[in-house]
């Protein structure tokens, strides 16, 4: 079974802390639902890598998102410390092959994408706070969404 996060309705209206606070109840069912695994090892400390992803919608060239996500997902799986994790939240599961590593963790947001630039900042902050919601549910304390 692999239950999907589903995140609805618009959060521009008058309601959006009860909008979100519905939400953020949505995403608590979700990891409810499945097995959290954490890479943590006794008495260290973990890096979570937060990436809120760029619609493909609201791009110009998803090849180029795609293509900057994968180096950027090399560049940490590289890494000589393996104590970390990568969590990213977007409405489209780019096609790449980084985004099947282990420690690599896509999480499908459903609200819709920004139509216009105005409203790239209040998008990647939704992203970013069901990111913030997973890590909390897994056990991390803080938490910097890029």
């Amino acid at each position: 079974m692999n239950p999907q996060l589903e995140i609805t309705g618009d959060l521009s209206s008058d309601n959006v802390k009860q909008t979100l606070l519905e939400h953020l109840d949505q995403v608590d069912d979700y990891f409810e639902k499945i097995k959290i695994v954490v890479y943590n090892k006794p008495n260290e400390v973990e890096v979570a890598f937060a990436i809120s992803l760029k619609s493909k919608r609201s791009s110009r060239n998803w090849t180029r998102v795609q293509n900057n996500l994968a180096r950027t997902l090399r560049s940490i799986i590289n890494n000589t410390d393996q104590n970390f994790r990568i969590v990213i939240a977007g409405h489209e599961k780019p096609n790449i092959t980084e985004m099947k590593h282990e420690r690599v963790t896509w999480l499908p947001v459903h609200f819709p994408p920004p139509t216009h630039i105005s409203k790239y900042s209040s998008d990647k902050f939704r992203k970013c706070r069901v990111i913030g919601a997973y890590l909390r549910r897994s056990g991390s304390q803080d938490t910097l969404c890029l």
